[in-house]
């Protein structure tokens, strides 16, 4: 007998995620991003004119404890920021598009996201649905959202719930000075109502959902409109929100179709070379360069030709990518000719200052090979003489402004020498009170002992391995200052390294 186990849809969780200083913050890091020197104890004025009139669109949270709110004249704004103070021009193209990158950017907590346009202020919505085995915990979820948001200098409010509208209603409610629990609890403004409405609700002393809820619904429909009855089943489960979520943008690519197989290479250069300016322009557009390009050709009657190009640094540059391509097409059998070329960027990066040396390095590897090029990275081991090694650049990127971040690793909280050597160093050692180090021909006196510390090999190394890679490691304090790490084995004492 085969027993049937009945299938249950899990439960639908939203997380939204609401930014209530959103375009100054923008503002702010665009700013920086163009090399300004803006204080972090500047108020940061963002304006925007209308008819003549300069007004604050929106500012800091330093510039809105000071008492500056949206739409105030900028000369009442500036009497009341007598300190240091930076005014930014509005931007809103810019806003959207940061705010659909940053929406971009949450989809590693979740495949679906999308934005809500009518909350007031901008909110990223996460479908957290089925995530209970990456993510078990709500709270935990949430803080690590806020953390990495506030990383790269944004403050966010964020909250959960069964559906899209109660979570936009409690993460907009909770930037306010005393933050939303329940729905009932939240200012009817986050329901996302027109601002005549909301100002009618006022004038009757409704100011809360709650209070709101005390109204029958033929009252509120009466008085305040169906929306208003619409926004409430929205928050309360009763009617589902449709809200789109967001599609990925495809990546930059041009083609090229032939009236019939070509086979000149003077010919495939050129139109190779029109391909990659067309490229060059959707990258600029973009503000972005490409770190991985393909080339496709398809031939009359031959097997499809394809070449990649993976670049140390991203570039936008089309006489390097027509340096690199160059060697490829002379080498390329077509047979009786090529039909199409497409050319597509796989791979985007931020552009770097530094784009010239990414273009040497791409050039080394294309004459010397992918993997003759390397780079020192850090890899987490707990091992001092393990924790870096040489890493090929094409494979492991090679980003100038982080280079020592390219590998995010953790850091052991332990004493470790700032000065490996490259072989460990036979020495004579006298533990002790006024012990001593006998090391290349000199005798230092220790002052102090500290250890031992045992560092174990991994579970891997296993048969003669293992006893090369672990022991009995001290520090010593000798009297002219010097620090020595030191390991300690059946054969004697070893110097492995010193702080400097």
């Amino acid at each position: 007998m085969i027993a049937q186990h009945a299938m249950t849809a899990p439960r639908r969780r939203m997380l939204a995620v609401a930014f209530p200083r959103w375009t100054a913050e923008c503002a702010r890091r665009t700013a920086r991003r163009q090399g300004a020197a803006i204080s972090p104890d500047a108020a940061v004025l963002v304006v925007t004119e209308s008819h003549g009139v300069r007004t604050v669109h929106d500012c800091c949270r330093h510039a809105a404890s000071l008492g500056v709110m949206r739409g105030m004249s900028l000369l009442q704004a500036r009497a009341i920021c007598s300190g240091p103070r930076t005014e930014l021009p509005h931007m809103p193209e810019r806003d959207a598009s940061m705010l659909r990158a940053c929406a971009v950017w949450c989809q590693r907590y979740s495949p679906i996201t999308m934005l809500e346009p009518s909350a007031g202020i901008p909110v990223v919505l996460i479908d957290i649905t089925g995530c209970e085995r990456i993510h078990p915990s709500e709270p935990a979820l949430e803080l690590q959202v806020r953390r990495a948001m506030h990383a790269r200098g944004f403050t966010a409010r964020t909250a959960c719930a069964p559906n899209a509208a109660a979570a936009v209603a409690l993460a907009t409610a909770r930037h306010a000075p005393h933050a939303a629990r329940t729905i009932d609890a939240c200012p009817v403004r986050c329901l996302r109502l027109d601002r005549k409405v909301i100002e009618r609700m006022h004038e009757v002393n409704i100011r809360r959902v709650g209070d709101l809820l005390r109204c029958t619904r033929a009252s509120i429909a009466s008085r305040f409109g169906a929306p208003t009855l619409l926004r409430l089943d929205q928050a309360f489960g009763r009617t589902e929100q449709h809200i789109a979520p967001l599609r990925p943008r495809p990546l930059p690519a041009v083609e090229r179709i032939f009236d019939g197989p070509v086979a000149a290479l003077d010919a495939l250069q050129f139109a190779t070379q029109e391909l990659i300016g067309e490229l060059c322009v959707q990258l600029h557009a973009l503000e972005r360069g490409a770190r991985e390009i393909e080339l496709v050709a398809d031939c009359a009657d031959a097997p499809r030709w394809t070449r990649r190009l993976v670049f140390g640094a991203p570039s936008a540059n089309a006489r390097h990518m027509m340096g690199m391509l160059a060697p490829s097409l002379e080498r390329m059998k077509a047979g009786l000719g090529v039909e199409r070329l497409r050319l597509a960027a796989l791979r985007m990066g931020r552009m770097m200052r530094q784009e010239a040396l990414g273009e040497w390095i791409d050039t080394l590897c294309a004459r010397l090979g992918d993997g003759a090029v390397m780079r020192c990275g850090l890899v987490e081991d707990h091992r001092p003489g393990r924790a870096s090694r040489w890493l090929p650049v094409l494979r492991h990127g090679f980003d100038l402004r982080a280079t020592a971040q390219a590998v995010r690793v953790r850091v052991v909280q332990a004493w470790r020498p700032s000065l490996l050597l490259p072989r460990a160093e036979m020495a004579s050692v006298e533990v002790g009170s006024g012990g001593s180090v006998r090391w290349r021909g000199e005798c230092r006196t220790v002052l102090s002992w500290h250890g031992p510390e045992r560092i174990a090999p991994p579970w891997t190394a296993v048969g003669a391995m293992a006893p090369a890679e672990g022991g009995d490691f001290w520090r010593a304090q000798c009297a002219d200052g010097l620090w020595l790490w030191l390991r300690r084995t059946s054969d004697g004492w070893m110097v492995l390294g010193s702080w400097s």
